[in-house]
């Protein structure tokens, strides 16, 4: 750390110092921005997206006339919670002619599709407002221009390649080529949230509980903007008396006022993915939107149960995986496998494991029920490669295709699925792909004595943790436990026990690490507090044990 950095961050801890460094934070200034999030500074006038003037507008007619506006939105924690916004958008301003449609993962794909624009003109709808998808609905919305329908474009997905976009009245798009929006991260409901506050909703900081959940859900960088829309919208989330959420923290142990980063995306996320995922997403936007606290505890129950179906189900689809590639012998530098029979809503889960555990992009399959020569799925990266831009390096074997740096989905005819792994991992070999370079693991270096409430409540100001702002990593070296167990229902986790703190690692085990009594061992671990045992508790999670 040179001297005019140390000046420069003088008023901070030198932990804290270490960490903004870290970040490439190196003033005075970026840190305060940084470590005070503040509302009037770093939300953007939502006027600056592309389009919203139009959108505002149309939308204001629409209202004045009654007509029937159809919020079409997609089926995950982002299109959800995005639709939620709008929903209460038009509750807030008295505007009750509201349909709305999600279409169904499994069975309809992703996107805009012509059936369900035919069932919405059936419904008198005049004007439909996508939420997280239609940027690649060229010919559907051509469909709907002809049917006399308006569409006004909300999405954040990246446009395919050098594709012309849909001729909607109006697409609002932070990634669409002419926007000069300076928040390229926005997911779905963020931009939806932004029409809300275009149009005056009048209560759009309540809002935020669905904007912070939804972008920490997507896996969007959690810097600039974001940051700050996920700030906000944890304390929202931490006292919201919507009845879905209550009733879900509830079901699930969470202690809602002191609700983290790990809770929604490891909790809550996941139940109101899984709805989509086993073919009724409306039972998860419908939890969000229940009126009655009996409603919400039923729609609790019922995502409980859907959630272990959809545990047991990929749990099958993995351990079919792993057979599959153990017979390949050595694995191509892109991943493509699936089976006509899976459910192609279950695919990214499938993909985000053997990514994560095959250290490479994963494409993974299933079948699409209306047309049994498509196959449908999902993909991801490994944080080295973009799989939008690898999928753009083939456009024209996909039938559609689209999604994040991160994460994406596609279709494709059966005939081209057999050679998608060798033409992709061409593409990767040949360094036609960016890739990023590799980062050193850890942040901090410190002593047990060191894991105390005060180092805490440094680390904490550096929250919300996500992409771009992972959660940091400490080093504990030659750290001998008191005692080493294995815990849980199967005895599948894992618990190290010293004088002042616990380290827990969940789906670890004892034996996974060869960890023997009264040896030393060097730990990698995230610091956190729990509230298992009811009351405020510091430990660690286990990241890795390295010796």
């Amino acid at each position: 750390m040179s001297a005019d950095v140390r000046h420069e961050l003088r008023q901070y801890p030198l932990l804290m110092q270490q960490l903004l460094i870290a970040r490439g934070i190196t003033s005075a200034a970026d840190a305060e921005v940084f470590l005070r999030p503040d509302y009037e500074r770093d939300i953007h006038d939502p006027f600056l997206l592309d389009g919203m003037d139009v959108a505002t507008a149309r939308i204001k007619e629409a209202i004045d006339k009654q007509e029937t506006i159809a919020i079409y939105h997609d089926y995950d924690m982002d299109g959800i919670p995005g639709a939620v916004v709008l929903h209460d958008c038009f509750k807030n301003l008295g505007h009750t002619q509201i349909v709305l449609y999600v279409p169904h993962r499994n069975r309809d794909g992703f996107g805009l599709h012509k059936a369900a624009l035919d069932t919405l003109h059936k419904d008198g709808v005049t004007l439909i407002i996508t939420v997280d998808c239609g940027i690649t609905g060229v010919a559907e919305v051509a469909y709907a221009n002809k049917l006399g329908i308006d569409v006004i474009i909300t999405d954040h997905h990246l446009p395919a390649g050098d594709a012309e976009l849909p001729d909607a009245l109006a697409i609002i798009n932070p990634n669409k080529g002419t926007c000069g929006y300076p928040n390229k991260d926005l997911c779905g409901a963020g931009v939806a949230w932004q029409l809300a506050r275009a149009l005056g909703a009048g209560n759009e900081k309540w809002m935020l509980d669905m904007v912070g959940a939804a972008t920490l859900s997507d896996m969007v960088r959690l810097t600039g903007e974001n940051r700050a829309l996920t700030h906000f919208g944890l304390k929202v989330l931490r006292k919201s008396n919507r009845h879905g959420l209550v009733a879900l923290c509830k079901k699930t142990g969470i202690a809602q006022s002191y609700l983290s980063e790990e809770d929604l995306t490891f909790m809550i996320a996941p139940r109101i993915n899984a709805a989509s995922r086993m073919d009724n997403p409306e039972l998860a936007r419908d939890i969000l939107l229940a009126d009655t606290p009996e409603a919400a505890h039923k729609g609790a129950e019922a995502l409980e149960h859907l959630n272990n179906s959809r545990k047991g189900t990929v749990a099958g689809m993995l351990r079919d995986a792993h057979r599959r590639l153990a017979d390949r012998g050595e694995l191509s530098p892109v991943i493509v496998i699936g089976d006509p029979e899976w459910l192609p809503g279950l695919a990214g889960l499938v993909a985000n494991t053997l990514s994560e555990e095959l250290d490479r992009p994963v494409f993974v399959y299933g079948g699409a029920s209306e047309d049994p020569s498509v196959l449908k799925g999902s993909c991801r990266g490994n944080g080295a490669i973009d799989v939008v831009r690898l999928m753009d390096a083939v456009a024209d074997v996909w039938r559609e295709y689209g999604g994040h740096t991160h994460s994406g989905g596609f279709g494709i005819d059966k005939e081209h699925i057999h050679t998608l792994e060798d033409v992709l991992s061409k593409h990767v070999l040949d360094a036609s792909i960016e890739t990023a370079a590799e980062t050193d693991r850890t942040d901090l270096e410190l002593t047990l004595d060191s894991v105390n409430w005060d180092t805490y409540r440094q680390i904490e100001q550096f929250g919300p943790f996500g992409v771009g702002n992972p959660k940091p990593v400490i080093l504990l070296q030659q750290v001998i436990p008191k005692t080493i167990t294995n815990f849980g229902k199967e005895k599948n986790h894992l618990k190290l026990s010293f004088d002042a703190v616990e380290a827990i690692g969940f789906f670890m085990t004892r034996e996974q690490f060869s960890l023997e009594d009264n040896t030393a061992l060097t730990l990698l671990a995230h610091m956190e507090q729990s509230f298992f045992r009811g009351k405020p508790e510091l430990r660690l999670r286990i990241v890795d044990i390295v010796s």
